[in-house]
């Protein structure tokens, strides 16, 4: 773009990257969404200006933009992605501050929200998901103040950074949002989708995906594929390994979401039957009740000692719906696995979000066997995605793209490709067990 004014990138396909999209007439152009390269252009243009107006030729201009360009994506990805993850963080803190939520779960749910998901690596990356992840926060907060213009910008701004994000939309109508003002909100990142793929694939309503590099077409035709490249209908094996699989799926990598996800089924299955018995006991012709006064009434079933909650059942709805949503598109994805990753790649930006599942849970103040040990399960849990985005931050390798996620990273940390690697893990280590170890001298009610 700041080089040749031009979206194009056919003269970069072979020495680059194999993530490309070709047209009918010959073009090449990234398969990824555009949003993180719109919002990073006009520091970038600055910067390519600064870096190569004084260069004597194009070879030199050519050869200074390689050699300081990663410097570039560093950057953005802390000025943009790092910094805003992290004042979200302070923001949400800041409400269970306000809810008289307890100091220990105050830790673990910042545990697990900057380092126990995927997305504390790909805030690390500047190519979509970071980006994605913290439009998705602003959306969310947007909703629960209900801005519905900033609703429509954040929204439209994710879709822009994640194509995955456009299975988020039902849960945003879910919320019966004032469509005015969303749609206001929306038009910048509307207008530039619409002029990005008008001008790459012929038409705002053509994804990359349509001309994709035919390595990457991995789905079985049929009349539910769409393109080559992902499915309408969910695969069942992939379903299995997102949720339980050594390679990316949950149980290895940040095994606390696997056991909100159960934990919300049985919940809400008592949440629905909690509204039938209410409907029952006024009504001569009972009924059950809908999601949202479902998960309301499932919010009884911690028995929660907190007067006040956090996020209201309905905005939880709209998180639980966001997943299902993105989980739908991933397990439907041929390549589901989102090559190196550790976890579940194209599920990052809603992840999170799950971490406010863990606030009902771990201040309830119920006595029972059953709950002191899911209670006791999550914080242990909790710990160990944190030690392993640790390890995976210190080696600077996420996974292989085939195999354990654990054993490629082990071998990370004994044959490391830095001399570096230990040592940043060691020192992530003892600053993690001092943090957990200060926790446990905090008492609940402090």
């Amino acid at each position: 773009m700041s080089e040749r004014t031009s979206f194009e990138i056919s003269p970069y396909k072979e020495e680059w990257t194999t993530d490309w999209s070709q047209t009918p007439d010959g073009k090449v152009y990234s398969n990824k969404a555009p949003g993180p390269a719109f919002l990073a252009f006009p520091l970038y243009w600055i910067f390519d200006r600064l870096t190569t107006d004084s260069a004597q030729n194009e070879i030199e201009k050519i050869s200074r933009r390689h050699n300081v360009g990663h410097h570039f994506l560093k950057w953005a990805s802390f000025l943009l992605q790092v910094i805003p993850f992290s004042l979200l963080a302070i923001f949400f803190l800041g409400k269970l501050v306000e809810s008289n939520v307890s100091p220990p779960t105050q830790i673990y749910w910042l545990l697990a929200f900057l380092f126990g998901t995927t997305a504390s690596v790909f805030l690390n990356t500047y190519f979509g998901h970071g980006l994605a992840t913290v439009c998705v926060l602003f959306l969310f907060v947007a909703i629960s103040s209900k801005h519905w213009a900033w609703a429509g910008f954040f929204f439209g701004w994710a879709l822009l950074s994640d194509y995955s994000v456009a299975l988020i939309l039902p849960a945003l109508l879910i919320m019966k949002p004032r469509f005015i003002k969303l749609t206001l909100g929306a038009l910048i990142p509307a207008g530039l989708w619409i002029w990005y793929h008008t001008v790459c694939f012929g038409s705002p309503f053509t994804l990359p995906n349509k001309f994709q590099n035919p390595i990457y077409i991995d789905v079985a035709p049929s009349s539910t594929s769409l393109w080559g490249v992902i499915d309408l209908f969910p695969n069942l094996t992939t379903v299995g390994k997102l949720l339980w699989g050594p390679e990316r799926g949950f149980l290895f990598s940040q095994p606390w979401v696997l056991l909100l996800l159960i934990t919300i089924i049985f919940s809400g299955l008592y949440g629905l039957w909690r509204s039938f018995e209410k409907r029952r006991k006024n009504s001569p012709a009972p009924r059950f009740g809908g999601p949202r006064e479902s998960l309301e009434n499932s919010f009884f079933f911690f028995q929660s000692s907190s007067k006040d909650l956090v996020f209201r059942p309905e905005h939880m709805l709209f998180v639980l719906v966001s997943f299902v949503g993105v989980f739908w598109m991933n397990a439907s994805f041929g390549g589901w696995h989102g090559g190196a990753s550790a976890g579940p790649r194209y599920m990052t930006a809603v992840l999170p979000l799950m971490s406010l599942f863990l606030l009902p849970i771990l201040e309830s103040d119920s006595k029972s066997l059953w709950l002191r040990t899911l209670r006791g399960t999550l914080k242990v849990s909790i710990r160990y995605s944190f030690i392993l985005f640790g390890l995976i931050l210190s080696v600077g390798v996420t996974s292989a793209e085939t195999g354990s996620l654990l054993g490629s990273l082990l071998k990370q940390v004994w044959e490391p490709t830095s001399n570096t690697a230990p040592l940043r893990f060691t020192l992530f280590t003892v600053v993690a067990l001092w943090v957990l170890w200060t926790q446990r001298r905090i008492p609940k009610g402090a």
